[in-house]
C-alpha cells in the first residue's frame, strides 16, 4: 500500500507498507517511468523492518531538526 510519494532527483520515491517473506516492512524505493508508461522500481531503495520503524523515524526527525 502506497503511503507517500515524493519527487526527488528525477525519481518518484514511494513509501509503502510491504511484506517480504512474511516479514512486515516499510519500503522506501525510487520509481521511474518505463517506456510503456508504467512506473517501475529502480535501484537504491531500502526496507526497514516494522520493529525498527519508530527508531528510524526518530533518527530522521532528529537529523531534520539539526538542519533547521
Amino acid at each position: 500500500m502506497i503511503v507517500l510519494e515524493i519527487r526527488f532527483g528525477g525519481n518518484l520515491w514511494r513509501v509503502e507498507s510491504s511484506n517480504f517473506n512474511g516479514n512486515a516492512r516499510v519500503s522506501i524505493w525510487p520509481y521511474y517511468a518505463h517506456h510503456d508508461g508504467s512506473m517501475k522500481p529502480g535501484r537504491g531503495g531500502l526496507q526497514v523492518p516494522v520493529e525498527q520503524v519508530d527508531a528510524f523515524v526518530k533518527a530522521i526527525a532528529d537529523a531534520a531538526h539539526r538542519l533547521r
